[in-house]
């Protein structure tokens, strides 16, 4: 049998993190957050070891040690203050411009790298994203919610990188734009502006991160609002094109590793798009030397990065989706089972339904028939809308190619639609608690890595255990 300290070393390393940050986000402090996560850490180890020898304790040991390490420094990070700066001038480049409640925002960059956000006022209205601008503006601390929701306003834009809101903005100057990949990106917008409305929505979603509020509400509404979060199944197409085109050899890897960043980079840089994107880069990496990585692994190494550089990413949602979404796709591959793989879309619905429902207001019923067709129909309307779309970047405009894919998408929403009305029950918020999920999690991943069935089990005892604690 299979070793999961030998195997995913990585992964339980990124548990260790996790669970201390959630400990300390529900209310324990630190120096009892940390302890607990040692030793859950250390309970999984020995349920999952059958044989233990010196060196095997000592690398054991050594993991503790460094989850503990790993611990303390992510929370150090996490509990430094507001940003000591009281005021800021200088240029400043558009990271970003989205709606923000009932305002619009930028998203701006300085010449260190620092992120901040200052509302569209007097003078920003025809500020678009890649430009430059020159300003002087005062720093406030950014809002840290309100007692009516549990959103933090704060936690999603350190997530980002922001440090702070700029207010008072004077002397305000446009500089033009300077060539970056947000002028780029801008430059893909305005081409895509012209496309058909349905294969324009779509295509910006999936190439540039730009979610259409009507498009949005619609995907939101039949279950399936992944399609438009560029996330690890688009960074796979990107893959398997990049493959497809210039083959999977050495030389084949780099061009595949630029087209990977690139798209990446292109689409916005989100969270779960990074994490995708450092998984495969990693199990590339492998391939590239004769050593084919372990993909399970591969997501501890890429998820361990992301708090290294951002801690505040632990409270993204959309990389807490990605991290388990990623984690149960691939336990589940491995596994080799027909019967996990045709239950697979049922899996997924029910593991990722303690961070969904309580947004969507609870488990919709109709949106598991419609995720279980969604993946494999979106490749083929995704492959007719980005044939549609490249001409159009391109500046040929041929209204006959996005003819199919505005009909396939008008088609997929009227299928939609209709099977929503059919079945429009919803299951309680909490109908599959947190503690069932992660069970079935720890199980699937125990199976993943040739635990034995009696030791996967009580894994999966020992994962419902934590999630009742934490």
């Amino acid at each position: 049998m299979d070793s999961l300290l030998n195997r995913i070393p990585a992964l339980l390393l990124l548990q260790g993190g996790v669970l201390s940050l959630a400990a300390v986000e529900s209310g324990l402090p630190l120096w009892l957050a940390i302890p607990l996560s040692v030793c859950a850490l250390s309970a999984e180890m020995l349920l999952s070891e059958e044989r233990w020898y010196a060196c095997k304790f000592c690398f054991a040991l050594a993991l503790v040690v460094l989850s503990g390490v790993f611990s303390v420094f992510l929370q150090s990070r996490l509990e430094e203050g507001p940003t000591s700066v009281k005021a800021v001038s200088g240029r400043f480049l558009v990271a970003e411009r989205r709606q923000w409640g009932e305002r619009e925002v930028l998203r701006l960059t300085d010449a260190r790298g620092a992120g901040w956000l200052l509302a569209v006022g007097k003078g920003l209205q025809d500020v678009e994203e890649g430009d430059e601008l020159s300003l002087e503006a005062s720093v406030v601390p950014l809002r840290n919610g309100s007692l009516r929701s549990s959103f933090s306003p704060r936690r999603y834009w350190r997530a980002r990188g922001v440090q702070g809101e700029l207010r008072r903005a004077a002397r305000i100057e446009k500089r033009g734009k300077s060539f970056s990949r947000h002028s780029f990106r801008q430059y893909l917008r305005m081409r895509l502006e012209t496309l058909p409305c349905n294969t324009h929505a779509l295509a910006a979603a999936v190439l540039l991160g730009d979610r259409d509020a009507n498009l949005r509400e619609d995907y939101r509404r039949w279950g399936i609002s992944h399609i438009l979060a560029v996330s690890g199944w688009h960074v796979g197409l990107a893959l398997m094109l990049g493959c497809l085109i210039f083959g999977g050899g050495r030389r084949g890897l780099l061009w595949c590793s630029l087209l990977l960043w690139g798209y990446c980079l292109t689409s916005g840089a989100s969270m779960s798009a990074v994490r995708a994107s450092l998984m495969v880069q990693i199990g590339m990496l492998g391939l590239y030397w004769g050593h084919p990585g372990r993909a399970l692994n591969a997501i501890g190494v890429a998820g361990i990065a992301m708090l290294l550089w951002n801690p505040w990413c632990f409270f993204d949602l959309g990389w807490q989706l990605s991290v388990i979404a990623a984690i149960a796709v691939t336990a589940l591959e491995k596994c080799k089972s027909a019967l996990l793989v045709v239950f697979s879309p049922l899996v997924m619905w029910i593991l990722t339904s303690p961070l969904i429902a309580p947004l969507a207001g609870g488990v919709y019923l109709s949106s598991l028939p419609i995720n279980a067709m969604a993946s494999a129909l979106f490749a083929v309307i995704l492959f007719a809308v980005l044939a549609a779309a490249l001409p159009w970047i391109l500046g040929i405009r041929l209204f006959w190619l996005a003819w199919p894919a505005e009909k396939l998408m008008q088609i997929w929403a009227l299928a939609a639609d209709q099977w929503v009305e059919w079945l429009p029950q919803a299951l309680p918020v909490h109908f599959f608690p947190a503690w069932l999920c992660a069970g079935i999690l720890f199980f699937l991943v125990a199976l993943a890595e040739k635990v034995s069935l009696g030791r996967a089990v009580l894994l999966g005892g020992c994962g419902a255990f934590i999630a009742v604690i934490f």
